[in-house]
């Protein structure tokens, strides 16, 4: 006998037989594809809408203790993995000594080691190694000729930036002039004629000093040469009176600013910018000078002191044209001494190379107009509902501009310390100190 009934949705064929017919029963719900629910009698009796509960009821209950399972499981297993992993650091630090050794010169008689020290540490070293005297001999050499040490930087905590980015393009070598601190100097000054917003800069500023901790890498350099770079930004932006592209009228201390307009005062910004190139090309060549005596390489160093004097006798000119032309014949000589013909011809180059910190005024100058255009559609009560919405789009195009003005700024006066100015005196291609030492690594 059997009885069939819906509920919600849901169907329910009840079939009753006796108990020989259980396999028949079994064979009938697999053809119909039917969830069989055993009922027990006995018992009170139960409704299939009441077993089917029940057994659910039952199935979430053994869900719910396979889930502690596991989660009791899973906290077994974190803490055996955390001894596995200090285990494993242990036969890390071990295997590490042992292959250290196995590098090591060695006879019969004894181990043998060679290495690079940095010279301040010298008697620290000596006093260290003492202790184990007369079991070992300790020998200081300075680097052979032609050898070359590898380099050691402890630059102060304003300078890291610098020193990544520095690094980022090429390492200094330890037999060169380092120019971190140079670099220091003159990059900023570079960011902040370009930027040369009070407002753009006092934002970067901000924005920096909260990232420049945070950030790693590249990007950490970046903000904090963004950083310091933006203190000079808004020196700029006094100099020029420009606040978020509006350019400020007002007399300060009886002086009219601002002193260099530039969407009004082009070629003066123009000859400001060719000035820093030639100061910054100048300098450049001086530091070669420098290298030059420190090798002992008298030539070299002739040769940067006469590409210097030909720099002023050009700048001479503007003062006395007599004066400015002996100075040049007697550089054109020097330099046709020290370096031939080939570098007489490149003599007319060193024009261009000033003159490409024009790049300085033109990409600022741009930033000025995008900076005034936006300005130009700045919100107004008379917008009425839609002021809102140019709010929006006005305090966007303004951080929007803002950052193109910093990525130029440090993308132009990074080329030019790269290809104008280290070029006159810095090579790069070093190796770095990596001291002697278990290297720590931090187990979880």
């Amino acid at each position: 006998d059997y009885e069939y009934r819906r509920e919600k949705g849901k169907a329910w064929v009840f079939i009753a037989g006796a108990a020989d017919d259980a396999d028949l029963i079994s064979e009938i719900a697999k053809e119909f594809a039917l969830l069989p629910i055993r009922i027990e009698f006995g018992g009170d009796w139960l409704s299939p809408k009441e077993e089917y509960e029940m057994a659910v009821e039952k199935s979430e209950e053994l869900k719910r203790r396979v889930g502690q399972a596991k989660g009791r499981m899973k906290r077994r297993l974190s803490e055996i993995m955390g001894k596995v992993r200090h285990d494993y650091s242990d036969v890390e630090a071990a295997l590490q000594r042992a292959e250290i050794v196995s590098k090591f010169g060695e006879s019969e008689a004894l181990y043998f080691i060679r290495g690079w020290i940095i010279a301040k540490e010298k008697e620290k070293v000596e006093k260290r190694l003492g202790r184990h005297r007369p079991g070992i001999e300790i020998v200081f050499s300075p680097p052979a000729h032609g050898e070359l040490a590898p380099t050691s930087l402890k630059s102060s905590e304003a300078l890291k930036p610098f020193e990544n980015m520095l690094k980022f393009i090429s390492s200094p070598r330890s037999d060169e002039i380092d120019p971190t601190k140079i670099t220091a100097i003159t990059l900023p000054i570079m960011f902040g004629m370009i930027v040369g917003d009070f407002g753009y800069s006092l934002v970067l500023l901000l924005i920096a000093s909260h990232y420049r901790k945070k950030l790693k890498g590249i990007l950490g350099a970046i903000m904090g040469v963004t950083f310091y770079s933006a203190f000079w930004g808004m020196l700029w932006g006094l100099v020029f009176s420009e606040f978020f592209g509006f350019e400020l009228e007002y007399t300060l201390m009886g002086v009219a600013m601002p002193l260099v307009s530039r969407l009004h005062g082009v070629m003066m910004l123009l000859g400001l910018a060719v000035a820093v190139g030639a100061i910054h090309i100048g300098l450049g060549n001086a530091l070669g000078a420098i290298h030059g005596i420190m090798h002992r390489n008298v030539k070299h160093a002739i040769a940067k002191i006469c590409w210097v004097t030909f720099e002023l006798g050009i700048i001479g000119l503007l003062i006395s044209a007599d004066a400015g032309i002996a100075v040049i014949i007697l550089s054109v000589i020097g330099i046709l001494a020290t370096e031939g013909i080939i570098g007489v011809i490149e003599m007319p180059g060193l024009l261009g190379s000033i003159m490409s910190y024009a790049r300085i005024a033109a990409v600022g100058l741009s930033g000025v107009i995008l900076a005034m255009l936006i300005n130009m559609v700045r919100p107004d009560p008379s917008q009425g509902i839609f002021m809102v919405v140019v709010l929006i789009f006005y305090l966007f195009a303004h951080f929007f501009a803002m950052c193109l003005a910093a990525f130029e700024a440090l993308i132009q006066g990074g080329r030019l310390h790269a290809v104008e100015f280290y070029s006159k005196f810095y090579k790069g291609g070093g190796i770095m100190f990596n001291p002697f030492r278990m290297k720590e690594k931090e187990v979880e």
